[in-house]
């Protein structure tokens, strides 16, 4: 089969996104299909991302990876998003390539870059079904980044639902990975959500039994937590991963536990890193 995939995002950027798309791509590969995935390009921060070129043109046997010209997204450099002339790119690539089906990750995401309705366009003027994957709620992202009031906040979350509705409804489905996302969106108006288990660890990698004793000692010189129950968070030092509430809640915990039992482990890097150190 010959699937295109368009992506708001891929590697080298780390997030939940691109994790579960090279696992896809993967396996994908594995099993003989040809692929074209449509991602920003990374070119123009390669002082954040000096490996971007790892994960462009032929990264797999039948994966190919078309790389947008890009910009910056919401001031952060190191995201970034695509331009609205960098469709044309991804039109005429379609038309070479002739896919059998069109997944696209973060449509909504990807509309503010190019100001189309990823793919939809190209899928019913070909007749073949073209399907999209919510991962993430922008809506609670605004007061986040922008600190509005809470009544602006309500207002704003109402307003763009709407036009998120019209996207997603704009596709064959709308594939999520939880009852939560399911509820949501059906209450916002998509009405063709798919819920299931598309997302997922590997057991044979991720278990208690392949757990190495003195792990965060011996890798990263963290020592004397070994009997402490420890609380590990891998991701972003952004305000949309909810910082603000988390540190909130952990000065608040600190006054009702003896915190001396727990250890909290943050992996990550973003514009936060240095307010959670504190």
């Amino acid at each position: 089969m010959k699937i295109a995939i368009a992506s708001s995002g891929f590697l080298p950027v780390v997030d939940g996104v691109t994790i579960t798309l090279i696992n896809r791509l993967q396996r994908l590969s594995q099993y003989g299909h040809q692929v074209l995935l449509f991602c920003p390009d990374y070119s123009c921060v390669e002082t954040i991302y000096p490996n971007w070129r790892d994960y462009t043109g032929n990264i797999l046997p039948g994966v190919r990876v078309i790389n947008l010209p890009s910009e910056s997204i919401m001031r952060m450099d190191f995201d970034r998003n695509v331009t609205q002339k960098s469709y044309q790119t991804v039109l005429q690539a379609l038309h070479e390539f002739q896919p059998d089906i069109i997944h696209v990750d973060e449509p909504e995401r990807l509309f503010v870059g190019f100001w189309k309705r990823p793919c939809v366009d190209f899928a019913k003027q070909n007749s073949i079904p073209c399907v999209s994957f919510f991962h993430t709620n922008f809506l609670d992202y605004g007061k986040d980044y922008f600190n509005t009031p809470n009544w602006l906040d309500s207002i704003l979350k109402w307003v763009f639902q709407f036009p998120l509705a019209w996207i997603y409804n704009a596709y064959d489905a709308t594939l999520v990975a939880s009852s939560f996302s399911e509820v949501k969106l059906t209450k916002m108006g998509v009405k063709n959500v798919i819920q299931g288990d598309f997302l997922g660890v590997d057991l044979d990698k991720f278990n208690r039994e392949v757990a190495k004793e003195c792990f965060f000692e011996k890798q990263y010189g963290i020592s004397e937590i070994e009997s402490q129950l420890k609380i590990v968070f891998l991701g972003r030092l952004t305000p949309d991963k909810g910082w603000d509430f988390t540190l909130d809640a952990i000065s608040k915990l600190t006054q009702q536990i003896d915190i001396k039992n727990i250890a909290l482990i943050i992996a990550g890097d973003g514009v936060m890193r240095d307010t959670i150190a504190v």
